[in-house]
């Protein structure tokens, strides 16, 4: 079974580093349900820390086939550089270079 597509952002923020950006629906403006976000979550917009982005990621691919789409993933040289973020950009990248293990 395919989860439904979320957009996935980061940030350089120590424990916010992964916004997930719900989708519209075409009918009412309603959401699109993500199998990262959690069920009680009605919000366009989630913030995870790296280590629940982790969690999630996991656990939803016991149910789930997941594609990941980070939308302008090259923040995460432009934007961490620019907070002098260094040691959170190695810690997310380990993370996502994990997922594949």
């Amino acid at each position: 079974m395919v989860g439904l597509l979320s957009r996935l952002r980061v940030q350089p923020r120590a424990d916010e580093e992964i916004v997930l950006e719900r989708i519209e629906a075409t009918e009412e403006n309603s959401l699109l349900n993500s199998v990262l976000a959690p069920h009680e979550e009605s919000a366009p917009r989630v913030v995870f820390s790296i280590g629940v982005f982790e969690q999630q990621v996991r656990a939803a691919c016991e149910h789930h086939e997941l594609l990941l789409v980070f939308d302008h993933f090259e923040d995460i040289i432009a934007l961490f550089e620019e907070a002098n973020a260094e040691d959170v950009k190695q810690r997310l990248v380990k993370m996502l270079v994990g997922l594949f293990a």
